[in-house]
């Protein structure tokens, strides 16, 4: 917001490094930043370097998006698959396979993003309401960081 962006990535990746159960929360900001500032190589090498085990699909997700080739990303879901069975992650692999033809492909392609709708979301702990973003407070229950930095497919 301080048109810093250099200073803002700094602070996210040793936020990351610091801190890093909080990685999947600022994984896609600091890949945006890392874009804006023409930091992606070295971002991502980073974000390779700090992916938790098991792999966050979060975090997965930003180092393919920093990825030079859809090639390359494409080997990071495989990467992610072979360590964590992830339907989000297959449905990225495959979203690159052409199955057929195109039109047979984008149906396939519309019931695996579908499906995996509800795989993204972040459940409560304490009262279980589930949000497509993540929160400090659960807007169920009250409860202050009762949400786990994790999706519900990574539990």
């Amino acid at each position: 917001r301080q048109q810093q962006p250099d200073a803002a990535l700094d602070t996210l990746l040793a936020m990351g490094s610091t801190n890093p159960q909080t990685l999947p929360l600022v994984a896609h900001p600091m890949a945006q930043l890392a874009q804006q500032t023409g930091r992606s190589e070295s971002v991502r090498a980073r974000l390779e370097q700090l992916q938790p085990t098991p792999p966050s699909i979060d975090v997965t997700e930003a180092i393919a998006s920093l990825s030079p080739d859809p090639a390359t990303a494409r080997g990071t879901y495989l990467r992610h698959l072979e360590s964590e069975a992830s339907l989000v992650m297959a449905a990225r692999w495959l979203a690159g396979e052409t199955l057929g033809g195109a039109q047979q492909q984008a149906l396939v392609q519309r019931a695996l993003d579908q499906a995996t709708q509800p795989l993204k979301r972040y459940r409560c702990a304490a009262c279980g309401f589930e949000a497509k973003q993540y929160f400090w407070q659960c807007p169920g229950c009250q409860n202050w960081d009762s949400y786990p930095t994790r999706r519900v497919e990574e539990l």
